[in-house]
């Protein structure tokens, strides 16, 4: 999917709202979305037509490095520069082959990449440095950049690389520098199904898009494995400091109660005393201990220092008043009745090594909770960009959320300051993350600043805001990423093949499922897949990291208490009408003719009738002849697909009552 998006700046805002009656989410948060589920964004319509024909292509870029053939001086330089900047990543030229384009092709620089073959070179000549290059292991394409000039008509060179490119299994795309002399080269290229483009840019946007596209299909590393189910034994504390808020109709929490919450779920934070007088305030300073902060304290106020409602570092008693007087002004300016004014009080804290960081989580309009962190307290409000990820996080999101550069430096050792403590970060997200997903009645929280060291990250500072959803998650929230839930106990079967567990996939699967994928033969991956071209990596990644509500992966697995080994599975999948799901099902080849396949279909069918679905549906090869057995074995009706003479349409209606 290729997506060109407007709405990016602040001055189309409410051409958004009127177009789609509502406002967004910020573009970085749709864009995160829209990035994390492989799609490729694009700034300009001129980008979106090079990016079309870039993959028209159907060749992929992301085993090796590329090779690039230039004609020209100068022209290497620049095309050099331009594949830096578009991050793409040149082929070394192994000392062989720069022997061979030496020698054999009278190449003045053959360690160099882009390969020069200079001004004078032959039509003959370019075909056969394109064809070596193409051949090189660690070639994953090839990218050709020729201006024109009065010695060789750019034509015979096209005529002469168009069968090289049209025979080669890897890429290649051109691109053309000069004027009028040139269209007729591009044209016959285009003619002949091959990328020819004007301009070095252009064709390195192309490469670039590629590139990005195949690596995620390969790693699947834009998508996070949702951690398993979350306890939610230590949410109880947090629930009821947000009902006793709702109870006084209030959307704010005040600032001891969602430090109150933080503690409950595991957060260390400063002690800190509600007072409604002068005389009070006094009296819980000196408990605390000098220097102390003082905030006001308001139902309608979330961010207090915006209003000038937080005064830090009070050293005495004397500036104590004086603070306690400024606040009451204030309070007064911003409409806060003389006797509802009342105060915060904390102890200020302060370590030499520290980082005073912002840390917290926010539900989006559109994609359920983030988590999120960036830069703190006093440099809070400078424009440092936060990072941030959809909840529910795994520890591994988490850490790169640390890695990120805008965050990177701050955490590290630099000038006698020690490293911060990363795994206490890690954990102070992750609980931020469990709660945006087990207290939807959460709206916001954050931590502002958090303090954070070698040894220590202590809240110095919160607020939070509630809504109106439910304090308890519901198998229907709105996540752009669930948690996986347990629907159902393992269970045991056995029988000829001895003893096997049927259980539900989890994240934590993945690379037993990975093996088991890559382990299956050739015939068994032809009738599971139909010959679709995609990695384990892959497979593996959308069966177990699909949202739970459209997707369901059972596997079987040998029953051992380190790594057991998968042996089986089956998906059912939600069709767009929301009633009906598609199913895949495959056995390891060892294990089959053994009748595991119906103790699948038994439990999707289950799982389908529970979830109130009303009919499941399977598209298999014809050449399939147990699968198609085992389904009119259990009743599923058998129709030949209308777009595909190979394959048979089986289908099974689910009963409604049941669904009911």
């Amino acid at each position: 999917v290729i997506l060109l998006k407007g709405g990016k700046s602040s001055l189309s805002g409410d051409i958004v709202i009127n177009n789609n009656g509502r406002p967004q989410d910020h573009h970085d948060v749709i864009e995160k979305a829209l990035k994390r589920s492989g799609a490729l964004l694009l700034d300009s319509i001129y980008d979106l037509s090079y990016a079309i024909q870039a993959f028209s292509l159907r060749k992929a870029f992301f085993d090796g490095a590329l090779y690039s053939i230039v004609n020209s001086k100068g022209l290497d330089t620049l095309v050099a520069d331009t594949m830096g900047a578009y991050g793409i990543v040149p082929a070394v030229i192994p000392p062989e082959a720069a022997e061979v384009i030496s020698t054999k092709f009278k190449v003045l620089f053959p360690f160099a990449n882009p390969i020069n073959v200079g001004v004078d070179a032959s039509p003959k000549i370019i075909s056969q440095i394109l064809d070596f290059s193409l051949k090189q292991e660690n070639c994953s394409g090839v990218l050709l950049a020729f201006v024109s000039n009065p010695l060789i008509s750019p034509v015979e060179i096209a005529k002469a690389i168009a069968p090289i490119i049209k025979q080669a299994s890897k890429p290649v795309i051109t691109a053309w520098l000069g004027s009028h002399e040139i269209e007729p080269a591009i044209k016959y290229l285009l003619t002949n199904g091959i990328l020819a483009l004007e301009g070095i840019k252009n064709a390195c946007l192309s490469v670039s898009l590629t590139e990005k596209f195949f690596n995620f299909r390969k790693s699947q590393s834009a998508l996070s494995v949702p951690p398993q189910s979350l306890s939610d034994r230590n949410f109880a504390g947090a629930r009821k400091i947000i009902q006793q808020a709702k109870k006084e109709d209030r959307n704010i929490l005040y600032d001891e109660e969602a430090k109150r919450l933080l503690a409950s779920i595991g957060f260390e934070t400063t002690a800190s005393f509600y007072a409604g007088s002068l005389g009070e305030t006094i009296e819980a300073s000196k408990a605390l201990g000098f220097p102390v902060a003082l905030k006001i304290r308001s139902d309608g106020i979330l961010s207090k220092s915006d209003i000038g409602g937080v005064i830090l570092g009070i050293r005495n008693e004397k500036e104590l008043r004086n603070a306690y007087k400024a606040l009451q002004t204030k309070a007064g300016e911003n409409h806060i009745p003389e006797e509802d004014f009342a105060v915060t009080i904390q102890r200020t804290l302060s370590d030499a090594y520290a980082r005073e960081l912002k840390v917290g989580m926010r539900n989006t309009k559109q994609f359920g909770p983030v988590v999120y962190i960036g830069v703190g307290g006093l440099y809070g409000d400078l424009g440092f960009k936060e990072e941030f990820n959809f909840a529910p996080i795994s520890k591994s999101d988490a850490l790169q959320l640390l890695e990120a550069p805008s965050i990177s430096k701050l955490l590290s050792a630099y000038k006698g300051f020690p490293e911060v403590n990363k795994e206490l970060l890690c954990t102070a997200l992750l609980r931020l993350s469990q709660a945006a997903v087990s207290i939807p009645a959460l709206k916001s929280i954050e931590i502002d600043p958090l303090l954070v060291g070698p040894d220590s990250a202590i809240v110095l500072d919160a607020h939070a805001a509630i809504w109106d959803k439910p304090l308890r998650p519901s198998a229907k929230a709105e996540h752009l990423v669930f948690p996986t839930v347990l629907s159902k106990p393992a269970k045991k079967i056995s029988g000829d093949f001895g003893e096997l567990l049927l259980r539900q996939a989890q994240p934590a699967d993945i690379e037993g499922f990975t093996n088991y994928i890559t382990n299956l033969s050739e015939s068994s991956m032809r009738l599971r897949f139909h010959g679709l071209s995609t990695t384990p990596e892959e497979i593996a990644a959308r069966a177990l990291t699909n949202d739970p509500d459209r997707s369901y992966t059972i596997i079987l697995t040998e029953p051992s208490k380190t790594r057991p080994a998968v042996v089986g599975e089956a998906t059912f999948s939600l069709l767009p009408n929301g009633k009906s799901a598609e199913f895949g099902i495959s056995i390891a080849d060892n294990y089959q003719r053994k009748g595991l396949s119906k103790f699948l279909m038994a439990a999707l069918e289950e799982e389908a009738l529970s979830r109130g679905l009303t009919e499941l549906v399977g598209y298999v090869l014809k050449d399939n002849g147990g699968m198609s057995k085992m389904m009119q074995k259990r009743g599923y009706s058998q129709t030949e697909d209308e777009t595909d003479p190979h394959i048979n349409l089986f289908s099974l209606e689910l009963p409604e009552e049941a669904a009911d």
